[in-house]
């Protein structure tokens, strides 16, 4: 190979690695920022569904634990997660729509119920399963229930410094749609949700656990 073979393959070869190098920059630009983006607003990871088994295993271990449902559709193995946490002396708080709020009939309609009264029966059970839980030994001291009367936004199971959210979809329940996976910490989405948690549990009523679904005391 001649000299000139040598300098013109050197060139070629250059030119051919400086060309990937501004592919795999414009590569890394199109999938990571935006990624580094939701990371900094806090999105650790998004699910098609709610993961069931994450949440229940971060319940059990958890030092604290947060719901923020119309209704948990699925309450028995949170109920025996919670459990263990209680035990251990976790703080739980939940936070479920009023089964009279005039908001619970639009709730069923929107998820498709041809009884609209489907939205208050599925919070009383709620509520029964949860008056039971209370019973148990270690249990009463860390739990309390709270009922809010308003439009709901967004459904939210968080524990320590992790927060699974979905939005109140129409014809799907929220625990069946895509979830976001949040970190607390210094972003603007974790401190949004964080505020909505705060305003919409200091604005709900006490629910007394060893009562009926309805009565009130001041809490």
């Amino acid at each position: 190979m001649t000299s000139l073979a040598v300098l013109y393959e050197f060139f070629l070869r250059r030119s051919f690695l400086s060309h990937m190098s501004e592919e795999l920059a414009a590569s890394l630009n199109r999938y990571f920022v935006p990624y580094e983006r939701l990371t900094l607003a806090g999105v650790r990871d998004i699910h098609e569904i709610f993961p069931t088994s994450d949440v229940v295993r971060g319940f059990a271990n958890a030092r604290s634990i947060r719901i923020v449902q119309t209704w948990i559709p699925d309450v028995i193995p949170m109920l025996r997660a919670m459990r263990a946490a209680a035990e251990r002396g976790c703080k739980i708080q939940v936070l479920l729509l009023d089964p009279n709020s005039p908001v619970a009939p639009l709730r069923a309609r929107e998820l498709g119920y041809t009884e609209l009264d489907a939205t208050r029966q599925n919070v009383e059970a709620n509520l029964a399963e949860l008056r039971r839980f209370a019973r148990l030994a270690g249990v009463a001291a860390n739990l309390e229930v709270r009922l809010y009367d308003g439009l709901p936004v967004a459904a939210i199971h968080a524990y320590d410094d992790t927060i699974f959210m979905s939005l109140y979809w129409r014809q799907t329940p929220a625990i069946q749609g895509p979830q976001f996976e949040v970190r607390k910490g210094n972003s603007v989405l974790a401190d949004t949700i964080e505020l909505h948690i705060r305003d919409l549990w200091a604005a709900a009523r006490h629910y007394d656990l060893g009562g009926e679904v309805g009565r009130e005391e001041d809490g």
